[in-house]
């Protein structure tokens, strides 16, 4: 065999012994956390907590707000204005 087909075949092999390895069959092994509660925030309470970002906010440059908004903000409120 060449040296690309036998690369080839122990690819394959540590493959599945690495995907066979990681699965589980019974789904009482899976670990689920219950206290992950999550829900999807609306447009406004997105916006909101966008804004609070203060020191995201502050930390942009006026060469970033104006790559950002492609010239046309020229202050941080312009940019709030146009980017939230």
């Amino acid at each position: 065999m060449t040296r690309k087909t036998l690369f080839a075949l122990l690819a394959l092999i540590c493959a599945n012994a690495l995907f066979t390895g990681c699965s589980t069959s019974n789904p009482e092994e899976v670990v689920v956390e219950p206290f992950l509660n999550y829900r999807y925030a609306s447009a406004e309470e997105g916006r909101q907590i966008l804004l609070s970002n203060t020191a995201y906010l502050n930390a942009h440059t006026q060469t970033d707000i104006e790559w950002k908004t492609r010239g046309k903000a020229k202050s941080i409120e312009e940019f709030t204005a146009l980017s939230f």
